[in-house]
């Protein structure tokens, strides 16, 4: 939404982007800050806990290094790992990667066929006055 001329050209909208962005950024760290007092170490041994400790500790990095605020976005992250549905899709987008690089491979394996077989059929059209580029 920020990125939208309407938005970056009137400072007192951007001023008030920029006041949501930290409160939320408030409110995620007091959010860990809880958890860290609760669980102490034991935190970091979930991984979505370590993921969401990552974000908000590049969005207050950020806050100072203007070139991490791309990084900044990936706060909305933080959604995958508070809702279950949200969570058990990546697992299961993570766990299929093995057989969509197995499927990947045979369609390069395909494709490479035509491609030879294509150039053995069509390789002297050229030759024959049956197209005007040699390809």
């Amino acid at each position: 939404v920020g990125t939208y001329s309407f938005i970056k050209d009137d400072p007192n909208k951007v001023m008030l982007f920029e006041i949501f962005d930290l409160w939320f950024l408030i409110i995620f760290t007091l959010e860990i800050s809880m958890s860290l007092l609760a669980y102490g170490k034991n935190y970091f041994r979930n991984g979505w806990s370590s993921f969401d400790f990552f974000i908000v500790t590049i969005s207050w990095i950020s806050i100072k290094v203007h070139l991490l605020k791309a990084f900044r976005v990936f706060r909305a992250l933080r959604l995958i790992s508070r809702v279950e549905i949200l969570r058990n899709i990546v697992v299961a987008l993570f766990s299929i990667i093995p057989q969509l690089t197995a499927i990947f491979f045979l369609l390069m394996l395909v494709i490479y066929i035509y491609a030879v077989m294509f150039t053995q059929l069509f390789k002297d059209m050229y030759e024959k006055g049956q197209t005007s580029t040699d390809f």
